[in-house]
């Protein structure tokens, strides 16, 4: 199931379009898998940091936006 949360449902998406596994990208971003699942889970809240490291990643670009 997709997460409820729109920025864990991104990670997913990044890390799936760049066919990656949670242990590829964990071992790209010099973390644990299960630091990758929490975090496509929900359960902890990335920084914009880590965000940009994930989009590094998995070959895409951080973009964060306001809209009214």
């Amino acid at each position: 199931p997709a997460p409820r949360d729109p920025v864990a449902a991104a990670i997913v998406r990044a890390r799936m379009n760049a066919e990656l596994t949670q242990d590829q990208l964990a071992e790209r971003l010099h973390t644990h898998q299960g630091n990758i699942a929490r975090l496509e889970r929900g359960r902890t809240q990335a920084t914009v940091r880590t965000l940009k490291r994930i989009a590094t990643a998995t070959g895409n670009r951080l973009v964060i936006d306001f809209r009214k």
